[in-house]
């Protein structure tokens, strides 16, 4: 059938592109509750080509870890099963897109527009604290992945559909339709279906046009999509203050997030877009240059045409506002601290201020008769949770279980997320018993949490792992190899307490 049939008749599969034999093995993994992380690593190191991408961008700048990822299995743990996944959705959108005989530039104007989607996506999911960061940016990268399945079967349309990106959303989805008979969203559900993806991304990329999707005050993965791909017109759309219209009356539907956060959103995604572009290996457009810009400057600047006078009452105003601009900076720059050393969903340490508090720990210790105790947390049959009750559910069992493990610890313990539904504590100048306590505190903790989901009663249990470390032990290395090897060794206990039947604590020295 082709694509130009009637709206009502649905695509056949002949029509759309097949999946990558990788990412076939990957979602079906993925959504198999009871394969093991190990497995998992073993099919993606199978394909020498997605373990070297995977390992590639688990280490660029867009993922801004610590240390460096050299294997699979530890790709795995530092960035989630869920993360892997959306990257193995990305790695094969990318692949077969690239294949489908367009022209460099229309290549890279699809996909300039696809990656201010997915990290508007991905930034507005942190700040909102209301959807999985890795899979907003996922859901952004693919709205517009029908377009390009439509084109490739009526090459003769790229001029209508050069036109058609220069409009607003909603606008362009009514070409579309004249265009093809069908819409790019329509598309995208059908071979998203095909290609065995989540259900919560099919929905997200199939329901962005709907505006139900803004009620509730709620931003989830759907509402996401609609707003990104608002803010994407933005930087496209002939009228760009229609298009920030647009989208300050949608987030105003929500009430969620203020003016200024906006628009500190909207100006960091062209510097967003040039890091997931060195990531992914995407080539986009060159930015402007600084020359361009200013002369842009300048003829803004004549525009306005201000008078001295007029300059003068508002550098006045300016210098009234002083005060109050410096309180709104401090409480800024607070803001700043917690996205750059906290996790959103839980609000637990993230990887970063967990990393670098560690080697201060290990240094400090260096110098004096002490030691230290890690305790790496990881929840069983998590994946379970996501399945039966939904990812909301998920993040609310993260957040439950970040709690209670907080209510644990001690005043200068430091609790990290340290990837996915992986947590990590660190514990200066306890020992190995004070350690084993802790641990096993936690985990009674954890196996108390009561948390209902849509389902019933969602039960929640962890394995733990635990090492304790002593002076003449962290004087052997420098402290980033002391760390790796602290790590490593706790996770071994950690995989020893799944393998021992899960819900318990084992330590370095009994397994």
């Amino acid at each position: 059938m082709s694509l130009d049939a009637a709206q009502n008749e649905p695509l056949q599969p002949k029509d759309l592109p097949s999946p990558p034999a990788v990412l076939t093995q990957v979602m079906r993994l993925a959504n198999d509750a009871n394969v093991k992380r190990e497995e998992l690593a073993r099919v993606i190191a199978a394909d020498p080509m997605f373990a070297a991408e995977l390992i590639r961008v688990a280490n660029s700048p867009f993922y801004g870890l610590m240390a460096t990822v050299k294997t699979v299995s530890r790709a795995l743990v530092v960035l989630g099963d869920r993360t892997v996944r959306c990257l193995a959705i990305c790695f094969a959108a990318r692949d077969v897109i690239g294949k489908l005989g367009f022209g460099p530039d229309d290549l890279a104007d699809f996909w300039e527009d696809a990656l201010r989607r997915g990290t508007a996506a991905r930034r507005l999911a942190r700040l909102t604290r209301q959807a999985d960061p890795e899979e907003a940016f996922t859901v952004g990268l693919l709205l517009e992945f029908g377009v390009v399945v439509l084109l490739s079967k009526h090459r003769g349309k790229l001029a209508d559909w050069r036109l058609a990106r220069r409009e607003l959303p909603d606008a362009r989805r009514v070409r579309e339709r004249s265009l093809f008979g069908t819409t790019h969203d329509a598309v995208a559900q059908e071979l998203l279906k095909i290609w065995g993806l989540p259900d919560a991304l099919v929905v997200a990329v199939a329901q962005h046009h709907q505006a139900e999707v803004l009620q509730g005050g709620r931003l989830g993965l759907p509402a996401l999509a609609l707003i990104c791909d608002r803010i994407g017109a933005i930087f496209t759309a002939h009228d760009s203050h229609q298009a920030l219209a647009s989208v300050r009356s949608a987030l105003g539907a929500s009430g969620i997030i203020s003016s200024q956060a906006l628009d500190e959103l909207v100006g960091a995604v062209s510097a967003d877009v040039t890091e997931a572009a060195a990531a992914f290996g995407i080539r986009v457009r060159q930015a402007p240059s600084q020359i361009d810009m200013l002369q842009d400057a300048n003829r803004a600047l004549t525009k306005l045409n201000l008078s001295y006078e007029e300059l003068t009452v508002r550098l006045e105003r300016t210098l009234q506002e002083k005060e109050q601009l410096a309180g709104e900076l401090q409480k800024a720059n607070q803001r700043l601290r917690e996205l750059v050393y906290f996790d959103p969903l839980t609000g637990l340490a993230n990887r970063r201020h967990f990393e670098e508090s560690f080697l201060e720990e290990i240094e400090r210790l260096k110098s004096t008769n002490g030691c230290l105790t890690l305790l790496m947390v990881d929840l069983d049959h998590f994946k379970r949770v996501n399945d039966d009750h939904g990812h909301p559910t998920g993040d609310g069992a993260l957040k439950a279980v970040a709690e209670a493990i907080q209510r644990t610890l001690r005043k200068g313990d430091l609790a990290s997320r340290f990837g996915g539904e992986e947590m990590a504590i660190l514990m200066a100048d306890a020992s190995e018993i004070d350690g084993q306590r802790a641990a096993e505190r936690i985990r009674l903790a954890i196996e108390r949490v009561v948390l209902d989901g849509p389902n019933g009663r969602v039960p929640l249990t962890a394995s733990l792992g635990g090492t304790t470390e002593y002076t003449t032990g962290l004087q052997r290395d420098d402290a980033p190899m002391c760390m790796r090897r602290i790590i490593e060794t706790a996770d071994r206990a950690l995989y020893a307490a799944k393998r021992a039947g899960r819900n318990r604590v084992m330590w370095s020295e009994t397994f």
